[in-house]
């Protein structure tokens, strides 16, 4: 359901999860408790994952598959009275994965039409699909005091293999180690500190040494004042290794830059297929 889009008494009735398929009402807890991939509240008692669509599911005969041999554009409509122009750019369509218990992104040649209003990306199966804006891995309650944005990954170099570690939200290198923050990656983890003075719609790039635009993600908006009070904010990004294509990146050095409104910033990064690089 989208809010705001039925009547008071349509929208008790949809407050129980009884007024819905099983799947979905499943899907729709799962939103409400806040299991979404990456999601991690920043204090106890933060507000839960709102979405930004209805939600949308495809239901299918017994015993009918809802694997598609070839990928499939999905377009769903997001509500623009909950999203600003600027804002909308962070959006995308993410699925409920039973087998986790939580919401995944879809973001396979995503596309964004703020004129229609709608989120397209690539899919090979059928789920129960919303809309939300990106999210980083993590957002630090650790207060962040540099005047200019700092952004670096870990590991680095990194292989491609999955590989679970405990986040130090503290550690000053950023480095795996004993923390609270289980962070899950094929990739790398990119750690960006954003003054307190800056907020904007965040936009991470990587290139080759040459110059060639590897991977793009949309962040959503970043708000260096949302941290503790006096200080910036530290946000968690993932990178997993591949490309825009879906494929893994060559072993090679490659160029970051992460973009906060019009203030960005470099970094370096290595990608080495070697499993002692963990």
């Amino acid at each position: 359901f989208t809010p705001g889009a039925v009547t008071p008494q349509d929208a008790a009735r949809l407050r129980s999860l009884a007024a819905y398929p099983a799947e979905m009402a499943e899907a729709i807890a799962a939103l409400r408790a806040g299991s979404v991939r990456g999601y991690a509240p920043s204090a106890t008692g933060e507000a839960q994952v709102s979405p930004f669509s209805a939600f949308y599911d495809i239901f299918l005969p017994l015993g009918i598959k809802r694997e598609l041999r070839e990928k499939a554009r999905l377009t769903l409509s997001y509500d623009a009275s909950l999203s600003s122009s600027t804002q909308a750019t962070g959006l995308n369509i993410w699925y409920y994965n039973s087998s986790t218990g939580r919401f995944e992104l879809e973001d396979d040649s995503r596309e964004i039409d703020t004129v229609n209003h709608t989120v397209s990306a690539l899919v090979d199966h059928f789920s129960t699909f919303v809309v939300l804006a990106s999210t980083p891995v993590y957002t630090s309650t650790t207060p962040f005091s540099g005047a200019d944005i700092e952004v670096f990954n870990f590991p680095n170099p990194f292989n491609l293999e999955t590989k679970t570690r405990s986040l130090n939200l503290n550690a000053g290198g950023g480095s795996f180690t004993t923390g609270a923050v289980q962070v899950t990656t094929r990739g790398t983890i990119i750690r960006v500190g954003v003054p307190r003075a800056l907020a904007g719609n965040g936009r991470i790039r990587i290139y080759t040494l040459a110059g060639e635009l590897v991977r793009q993600y949309d962040c959503g908006w970043l708000d260096g004042s949302a941290g503790v009070s006096g200080s910036g904010t530290y946000y968690y990004f993932e990178w997993d290794g591949r490309n825009s294509s879906g494929r893994d990146a060559a072993s090679d050095v490659y160029f970051g830059e992460i973009k906060i409104g019009g203030s960005s910033k470099f970094w370096k990064m290595a990608v080495v297929k070697d499993a002692r690089y963990r």
